[in-house]
C-alpha cells in the first residue's frame, strides 16, 4: 500500500542510513520503480512481495490502508510476526466490535471500480501482536477519509464500525 513515495521523502531527511522497501499494486510498482531508477533516488528498493524481507531487519513497517484488500493477509500477518520488527502501523484499516474475527464487505465508495475487502474485529490485532511481545501504543480513528461512513449497515446489536489506525511497539 505505498501508493506515492511521500513517505520515503520525509523520512530520509531524518535517517541518513534509511533503507526503504516499497510494495504496492503491480501497476503502481512498475512506475515507482521507473520513477526511482530515472531520478537515481538512492536506498529505495520496489519489491514484489513481503517474503523479499525474509531475511532483512525491520525496524518498522506500514501497512497503509492496504491489509483488509490482501486475501493472504494471516500468512503476512505471521511472516510479520516471526520478522519481530520494532514497529508495526496498522492504519486505514476497518474495524468492528463483534463476535466473529472477520468478514468480508463489497466496497462501492469508488464506484465504478468495486473492491471486496475484510473487516477486522477490534481485539484481532492485539490477539497476534500484544501476546507477542508488542504493547499497543495507540489506537484511534483514522481522519485522512471524511467519506468513509457505515450509515449502510444495520446496526442493531450495537456493534462498533470505525476506520482506525493502531501501533504497536515491541518490548
Amino acid at each position: 500500500g505505498g501508493q506515492y513515495i511521500d513517505n520515503y521523502l520525509y523520512l530520509s531527511n531524518f535517517f541518513d542510513k534509511i533503507e526503504y522497501f516499497y510494495l504496492d499494486n503491480p501497476q503502481n510498482n512498475k512506475i515507482v520503480k521507473n520513477f526511482i531508477r530515472d531520478k537515481k533516488i538512492k536506498n529505495f528498493k520496489v519489491i514484489n512481495s513481503i517474503y523479499e524481507l525474509k531475511k532483512k531487519k525491520i525496524d518498522f513497517i506500514n501497512f497503509g490502508s492496504v491489509l483488509q484488500y490482501i486475501n493472504d493477509y494471516k500468512n503476512i500477518l505471521n511472516f510479520i510476526k516471526k520478522n519481530k520488527p520494532k514497529y508495526i502501523l496498522i492504519s486505514g484499516i476497518i474495524l468492528f466490535k463483534g463476535k466473529v474475527k472477520s468478514f468480508v464487505c463489497k466496497q462501492v465508495n469508488v464506484w465504478p471500480q468495486i473492491n471486496y475487502c475484510f473487516f477486522f474485529n477490534k481485539d484481532y490485532f492485539n490477539s497476534i501482536f500484544v501476546k507477542n511481545n508488542y504493547i499497543k501504543v495507540f489506537f484511534k480513528k483514522n481522519l485522512t477519509d471524511k467519506r468513509i461512513n457505515f450509515s449502510n449497515i444495520n446496526d442493531n446489536e450495537n456493534n462498533f464500525f470505525q476506520y482506525s489506525d493502531i501501533f504497536y511497539k515491541r518490548k
